[in-house]
């Protein structure tokens, strides 16, 4: 997140999204103006990083248990919805992490499951009737 090139801390602060959050989540929310590369504890188990890469040439350490996948739609950035990519965020998975993402399209759907994934369509955010999580297996 580029945040403090385009507000001064105060100017951020002021907006005080935190505060409408339960005590038991402000300090993920925050935490999410930290630099790249550094990680940030939410609560036990749960630790969040932010990176500037590609997934074809990042190598975690450790391994993602969860990925946010928040791609352009597929018929816009199709290069982004491909077998290969897919496998390569598989790669990048442990056994059993999730990939989450707002687009419920069938053509994922199918990519995903022939890329090791089990796909289950899920109740989307508001506005959205559905999404995908995918299991690797």
């Amino acid at each position: 997140m580029r945040w403090r090139n385009i507000l001064t801390e105060p100017e951020w602060q002021s907006l005080n999204y935190g505060d409408i959050l339960p005590d038991s989540r402000r300090s993920c929310f925050e935490g999410s103006i930290w630099p790249l590369g550094q990680h940030q504890h939410c609560r036990n188990g749960f630790t969040l990083r932010k990176e500037k890469s590609d997934f074809l040439t990042m190598r975690p350490d450790p391994y993602f248990d969860l990925v946010y996948f928040d791609a352009f739609a597929p018929d816009k950035q199709p290069e982004l919805w491909s077998s290969n990519l897919f496998l390569t965020i598989a790669g990048l998975m442990r056994p059993d992490g999730i990939l989450v993402s707002y687009t419920a399209k069938g053509s994922v759907r199918r990519e995903l499951a022939a890329c090791g994934f089990r796909v289950d369509k899920v109740p989307g955010p508001p506005g959205k009737r559905e999404m995908i999580r995918a299991t690797k297996r």
